[in-house]
């Protein structure tokens, strides 16, 4: 009678145990458990147990304009929105739902005094770090799970502007025309209408095609500490430009990957369109410990998929 028992218990311990193994394996979908794996780990080493055995971490459908959502015992991350973002969006994002799920933390969009957000919490965390900003990291990570976590050296307001660059564009210069699509777009270097170069960039269009086309340039950003704000400005004027009108674009390129560092731009905040005189507009970016970005480009373009312009220049 005794076989029997042992039998049973054995049974009992492999039912058991495979419960367990399924229980743990539920929210790991493959290409997001190691995040959810270093989340744990980084909530123990500031003192906080926390478990996701709970929780389905999965991919799938996530309405209006987010990359991920966290309810219901589930965080689900839009695949479409993963697949665009460097590794360092990719953890950000991650540890932002995951700080609504295991951490109960709502949204924070409070800013340091240098302007950056304060919080992993903002509403969109995927460019506060790269893998060039390991002060930056370290430092949201500290206030992830400390919300008390004081404004780090890198935060403070910085009052003494230094020009790093300035481009007096000469005919013989270093920008660089590119077309996307068949926008029938056509460049020149004018030297009649400028502001305070000799020369100005211009693109004119025939009105018709479809696409964009812009002026770009490559600098290697030297000596810039980390967390220190770069303004771009660049002054263009406009003729009969509609449609969508025009952009500055700002690009962070690292050698050997195939995302970006950073992408800023005036798409959201600013309308060039119409006719004016020259007018200086501006993109502010946070940097990364720039010695280790290869190249920072600028370019503008009329995006002209909806509409028509004559001709843009900028100084």
């Amino acid at each position: 009678m005794n076989i029997p028992r042992l039998s049973c218990s054995l049974l009992s311990a492999f039912i058991l145990f495979s419960s367990c193994d399924e229980d743990a394996a539920k929210y790991k979908e493959p290409q997001l458990s190691g995040y959810v794996d270093r989340f744990i780990e980084q909530a123990s080493l500031h003192g906080q147990d926390v478990s996701a055995d709970k929780w389905t971490v999965e991919f799938g459908e996530v309405e209006g304009n987010f990359c991920g959502v966290a309810e219901d015992l589930k965080v689900i991350i839009s695949e479409d929105c993963w697949n665009k973002m460097p590794e360092s969006g990719r953890e950000a994002l991650m540890f932002h739902e995951l700080g609504h799920a295991l951490l109960g933390r709502s949204h924070k969009n409070e800013r340091l005094p240098n302007g950056d957000f304060a919080s992993l919490m903002t509403e969109d965390p995927t460019m506060l770090y790269s893998a060039y900003t390991p002060l930056k990291r370290l430092y949201y990570f500290e206030e992830l799970f400390n919300e008390s976590t004081s404004p780090p050296v890198w935060s403070l307001p910085k009052t003494n502007a230094t020009v790093i660059f300035k481009d007096t564009i000469k005919l013989d210069n270093g920008w660089q025309f590119k077309l996307s699509g068949s926008p029938n777009h056509s460049q020149s270097i004018n030297s009649s209408v400028f502001v305070s170069p000799s020369s100005s960039l211009q693109i004119t269009s025939a009105g018709t095609g479809s696409g964009y086309s812009y002026w770009t340039y490559f600098i290697i950003p030297e000596n810039i500490p980390e967390g220190t704000p770069v303004d771009v400005r660049v002054k263009i004027k406009t003729e009969h430009l509609n449609g969508d009108g025009a952009n500055i674009i700002v690009r962070g390129d690292v050698a050997g990957d195939n995302l970006p560092a950073f992408v800023y731009s005036t798409h959201e905040t600013t309308s060039m369109v119409g006719t004016d005189d020259f007018v200086e507009y501006g993109v502010k970016y946070p940097t990364s410990r720039t010695s280790s970005i290869d190249s920072v480009s600028s370019s503008y373009y009329p995006a002209i998929v909806r509409g028509r312009f004559t001709s843009m220049m900028s100084k």
